[in-house]
This record gives C-alpha cells, structure tokens and sequence, in this order.
C-alpha cells in the first residue's frame, strides 16, 4: 500500500470538527480590577443606574454644584413676604371690614406707633396693608371714615376771635 501524503484540505473521510455556537452562548461580564477612575463614575447608593430611563439624576455630576440663583441682598425675605395674604379670605365684604376692625394684633401695632415706638417693616406692611384694605372695604360699602368726627359738635369761633387770631399771627397777609 503506497503511502498517503498529508494534506491540508478536508477530505470527505476526515472527522469534522465541532461547531461551537459563538452567537447563542451568553457572554460573561469582564471581571472587575478595582474601582473605576474618577469621582463621576462611582455608583450613588450602590445601584447600577446604567441606562434606566427616569435615572437621569444620577448621572448628573455632583461636583457642578446648584443652579439656584441666590440673593445677594437681606432685604428680599421681606419682599417674599409681601407677596404671601396677610388676612384670610371672605365671603363678604362686610365679614372683612369687621376682621380688620376687631384685629387685635393691628391695634397692638398701632397704639405702637402713636407712643412713638420703632416697629419692623413686616408689621409697618402689615398695618399699611390692612389701613389700605380698610379704606377700600368702607368706600365700598358707603361707610364714611369721618363719621366719627361728623358727630362732634363743631365750634365756631366768633367774628371778634377770628380778629384777634389774625393779629397776633406772624406774617404778612395779601
């Protein structure tokens, strides 16, 4: 029997070789070495947010800090302030009028202010707004501010009074 030459090409009598299904085996992860680099890239809490949707706050770089404009000036806590209602709402005009005219924190602050008192600029607005709110609730309502001084007789000076109050003040008359 003459000798058989080894070749190369795949004869119909060799073994086959395996298959390995490359494309259906599932893939395994790499293995770790360490912590990845970088402040950015390390997990909040543990959890793997990948590409999750709805997980777009931890993907945000902490380091960037607020966007939150801050107010250089002290004086814009009262104007927040002014903003908010200071008295609740009615039902009727007349439900007001009495609320403001029965407060008792308003005349607090006003017996304040006649003595002569300091009094902050929260409860100066809080006295303006409800004096103003007052004002407007009485015009509404045709009620007269000054009935109270209507009431008071009036005294009229005589003609021989009014003389001698001209006299006497200073100054020149045209």
């Amino acid at each position: 029997m003459p000798r058989v030459k080894k070749t190369r090409k795949v004869t119909q009598s060799a073994p086959r070789p395996k298959v390995r299904p490359t494309e259906n085996a599932p893939k395994r992860n790499k293995k770790l070495n360490g912590k990845a680099p970088g402040n950015r890239n390390s997990l909040k809490d543990g959890n793997p947010g990948g590409n999750q949707p709805g997980n777009t706050a931890d993907k945000k770089d902490r380091r960037l800090g607020s966007k939150k404009k801050i107010s250089l000036l002290s004086n814009e806590k009262a104007e927040q302030n002014n903003n908010k209602r200071l008295i609740p709402k009615f039902k009727t005009p007349q439900e007001e009028l009495n609320y403001i005219e029965n407060d008792t924190r308003l005349q607090a602050l006003m017996d304040k202010m006649d003595d002569g008192q300091s009094v902050d600029k929260t409860e100066e607005l809080y006295v303006d707004q409800l004096l103003a709110r007052h004002k407007t609730l009485c015009e509404l309502l045709g009620i007269s501010v000054d009935a109270d001084e209507e009431d008071a007789p009036q005294v009229v000076p005589e003609s021989d009074d009014l003389l001698d109050m001209l006299e006497k003040s200073p100054g020149k008359f045209y």
